[in-house]
């Protein structure tokens, strides 16, 4: 199946950091739906690609016979209540609303499908100092360019992840991180390992404030003492826990072959790792 691929343009990373953070907590903001309705382990909650309708997504909340899906447009940080049969039930723009009015909105439409709302706390389902959420912040689009972009980036991410997801056995489903906002898909690094290595994409974080593509594994002594060659314009990052190498939007961006640079990084970076990790 043929890759579709947005071009992406000159991005101003600056205003893309700020639009982001706003994404981020309306983000935040239907993991809690997913945790109240799903009662699940706050740190299991992962969300999930709509490519249908280029957004960000709960899994189907089931709840007393009636479910649904809550979503949010990364383009223009528009809410979207969705049903079964993937019509959209309701839908509401966030421009100008703050985050305690999106939150009762919220509320009152998951009654009106029928589903008891009073588990929905009004508390963020993970402690991360680093992000506190003002109730009272009013979300403000102060540049669509940041928003279409940001969904190009996602858009661009799941064709390419699913790409090769569909050519391996054993890969978890493509999955967003509410924490982190990366999509990603693992797999064993080799045949019956127990360790996975992971693909994916990250709009970009608290080290790397540009969005990059990573290929990673858990870190042990085998790969961390291993002297690393360079891989295609990415960055070799070791922590105790993490190891991997990134490939960010200011070296892909910026070229005409955009899918093919990121799709060798991508192969490469897995071919790399498990010959070091043999």
């Amino acid at each position: 199946m043929k890759i579709q691929w947005n071009n992406i343009g000159n991005v101003d990373f600056e205003k893309l950091d700020t639009y982001k953070k706003q994404f981020h907590s309306v983000v935040r903001l239907i993991a809690i739906v997913e945790k109240g309705i799903t009662d699940c382990d706050p740190n299991s909650i992962m969300l999930t690609w709509l490519p249908e309708f280029n957004a960000v997504s709960t899994h189907k909340c089931d709840s007393s016979g009636h479910s649904f899906k809550l979503a949010v447009v990364p383009e223009d940080l528009t809410l979207l209540l969705i049903r079964d049969n993937q019509s959209i039930e309701n839908s509401l723009s966030l421009d100008g609303v703050s985050q305690r009015e999106a939150y009762e909105w919220i509320k009152s439409e998951i009654n009106l499908v029928g589903i008891d709302n009073r588990n929905l706390s009004e508390d963020l389902p993970f402690n991360d100092e680093s992000f506190n959420i003002d109730p009272d912040l009013v979300y403000e689009i102060e540049s669509k360019d940041s928003g279409l972009e940001l969904t190009k980036y996602y858009s661009n991410a799941f064709e390419l992840l699913n790409h090769f997801k569909n050519k391996r056995d054993h890969t978890t489903e493509l999955l967003i991180s509410p924490l982190y906002l990366n999509l990603e898909t693992s797999f064993p690094i080799h045949k019956n390992s127990e360790s996975n290595l992971s693909i994916g994409f990250s709009p970009g974080d608290k080290f790397e404030s540009e969005p990059y593509f990573y290929v990673s594994r858990p870190s042990s002594e085998e790969v961390l003492n291993n002297k690393l060659l360079p891989l295609n314009g990415a960055n070799w990052v070791k922590e105790e826990a993490w190891f991997g190498c990134k490939y960010s939007a200011k070296v892909f961006s910026r070229t005409e072959s955009q899918l093919e640079i990121c799709k060798d990084f991508l192969h490469d970076g897995q071919g790399y790792i498990k010959a070091i990790s043999a």
